[in-house]
């Protein structure tokens, strides 16, 4: 039976180029995932800033946003 060649320079450098490609692709989906969160809590904010600018009561606003009343409080 013939025995597999592994060319050691070969292998190493496939491995390296496959383990920088897996944390690109880890650190990219962890930025999408922090942008999205963070064009949420915007988008929150500037709703709950309408509401209050409407004279919708604190209260209300923590419920229909999920802000809490520090959050909504800062956006005044």
């Amino acid at each position: 039976m013939a025995e597999k060649y592994i060319n050691p320079h070969t292998d190493f450098d496939r491995d390296i180029v496959n383990a920088i490609r897996t944390a690109e692709k880890k650190k990219y989906a962890e930025g999408r995932a922090e942008g999205r969160a963070e064009g949420e809590k915007k988008a929150k904010e500037r709703i709950a800033s309408n509401l209050l600018a409407l004279g919708v009561p604190i209260e209300t606003i923590m419920q229909a946003s999920g802000l809490s009343e520090e959050e909504i409080k800062n956006i005044q």
